[in-house]
Parts: C-alpha cells; structure tokens; sequence
C-alpha cells in the first residue's frame, strides 16, 4: 500500500525545553512539524519526539507485517485474533484507510 505521508528518514531537529518546542524534519531539508509541549519534564517530551519521529517506519512494519499474515491468517480467523485486529486498528488509525 502506498501511504501518503512525507518520504524519507524523519528527524528530530531539537528538544528545547525552555520553549517547549521541537521540530521534526525530513532528511535535513523540510520541516514535518513544529510541536508544543506544555507543562511537561524534557525526558517526556523527548519520547514523545521520539514516537512520532519513527511514526513511518512503524507504519511500514505494519503494513509488511499485515501483508505476510493476510498469506496465513484465513480471512474468516482474522477477525477473531486480538493482536491482528489491535494491528488493523492502528493502521487504520495512521492512513484512515478501511481493512
């Protein structure tokens, strides 16, 4: 599946904790997001950076993960398996795409 999120390595540009503020960039060059963060402890907002810097590779993983279980999984089990439906939630969570 093609998604249509920016390509490339997403980066986190800083963590500034006196504004509150980082910045996520692709490859050095354009700018994803300038993120607020209020009222919270660095290391906190450091992880938060961190997640959603690597929001496309996890996409990715789901989506590579989906296609290998749809070859095993018989479209009438798949519905009733927790981590695949969990999967299937939070795919569609990211694209907004119906599975």
């Amino acid at each position: 599946m093609e998604t249509k999120i920016t390509k490339g390595q997403w980066q986190i540009e800083n963590v500034n904790a006196r504004k509150s503020f980082t910045t996520l960039k692709v490859s050095n060059t354009n700018i994803i997001a300038d993120i607020q963060f209020h009222e919270m402890p660095i290391e906190q907002m450091q992880a938060n950076a961190k997640i959603i810097a690597s929001a496309p590779e996890m996409l990715d993983a789901l989506l590579t993960i989906k296609e290998g279980l749809d070859k095993l999984i018989p479209p009438s089990l798949r519905d009733a398996n927790k981590g695949y439906m969990i999967m299937i939630a939070a795919i569609k969570k990211a694209t907004g795409n119906e599975y």
